[in-house]
């Protein structure tokens, strides 16, 4: 009896001591705080970001740090799913952001959205995960076991190919222009073909916004080009008005383009009056007035518009587009009514 009484004291000891009564509030405050964090994730109102991400992330790192010896999280399956999660995150969007660009937007998948952009859909998404595992065993594992300095190297290796993926346009006209002597601003030559036609509209296409910016010019709105213009100090392009090397090599740079194309103008000299947009109407009206035949009126419908088939023609014979997808004139376009301008240059 004796024997059987002290080992009943020695459980109750057990029983009762702080490490057992923290176990037994962790465990259930895991699962209420999985609990917590599906709900959010799952709700069917969208919730403040405010609270939402920081609520999240202080509730996942809480998760983590009580999740041991969890049934639930340590779980192997799930276990597994953490780890491809990264890769998973990373490679899912590329894929997705193709279904949407691709099969969203197409017509066939409007018609039959029903069934094929879903079977599409559940196809990325499985594709997705496959990719996710095939990186994690095979890319996470090996770069996981190098050393600092050799995941050092790799890290400036991806970095390196991430800036040539992303300029890769502007590298590849740059070898495209080498040892070529190109004077027109669209850069076409006879020798060209449909996939320079595809290429060069592509990028006229791609470009149109980023091609509105002045290079001088701090915008008020920063992600417009057609706001207020303040321009910043740049280097002059016909006197070396900062004793920089830059400054020196752009006034070379200027004589030698002027040197080799002999435009019929080189500066447009203006001096803005005060009240310049009520001096401007003024002047227009007089000159719709008093003009008559002095006038030349620029029509550009001859240039673009096709008498036999009563329409507009927006590219030439070799598919270079006249017009970019924001209807702005393209180099080509630009190239087609330059001889407007040159006659009417000619005439003054």
């Amino acid at each position: 009896d004796e024997k059987k009484l002290l080992v009943d004291e020695e459980s109750q000891e057990i029983d009762c001591s702080p490490e057992r009564k923290l176990e037994d509030f962790i465990q259930p405050a895991a699962y209420l705080l999985l609990t917590v964090l599906i709900f959010i994730t799952m709700f069917p109102t969208v919730l403040p970001a405010v609270i939402v991400r920081p609520l999240v992330t202080i509730g996942t790192g809480c998760l983590m740090l009580i999740s041991d010896e969890n049934l639930i999280l340590s779980n192997s399956i799930l276990t597994y799913i953490g780890d491809i999660s990264y890769s998973l995150y990373l490679i899912h969007w590329p894929i997705y952001a193709y279904w949407k660009l691709t099969c969203e937007g197409d017509k066939l998948c409007k018609f039959w959205i029903e069934y094929l952009a879903r079977i599409n859909l559940f196809a990325a998404l499985i594709s997705s995960v496959i990719l996710a595992i095939i990186t994690f065993e095979t890319f996470e594992k090996w770069y996981l076991k190098l050393s600092s300095t050799n995941i050092g190297v790799i890290v400036v290796i991806l970095c390196f190919l991430n800036i040539t993926a992303i300029k890769k346009d502007d590298i590849m006209d740059r070898i495209y222009l080498m040892g070529k002597n190109v004077t027109s601003l669209d850069d076409v030559t006879n020798e060209m073909t449909v996939d320079d036609a595809i290429r060069l509209n592509t990028r006229w296409s791609v470009n149109d916004m980023k091609n509105l910016y002045a290079p001088s010019c701090t915008y008020e709105v920063a992600k417009s080009p057609l706001g207020w213009c303040r321009h910043t100090v740049r280097c002059e392009a016909f006197y070396r008005s900062l004793n920089r090397e830059s400054c020196r090599q752009n006034y070379t740079h200027f004589a030698e383009r002027m040197e080799n194309e002999k435009p019929d103008y080189a500066f447009n000299v203006l001096v803005p009056p005060q009240n310049t947009y009520f001096m401007a109407r003024k002047r227009y009206a007089q000159l719709i007035k008093d003009c008559g035949k002095k006038c030349v009126l620029i029509d550009y419908v001859p240039e673009f518009y096709q008498e036999d088939t009563k329409t507009f023609r927006v590219f030439d014979k070799k598919g270079f587009s006249y017009f970019t997808t924001p209807s702005h004139l393209t180099p080509r376009g630009i190239e087609k009514i330059r001889h407007i301008w040159t006659d009417i240059c000619r005439k003054l």
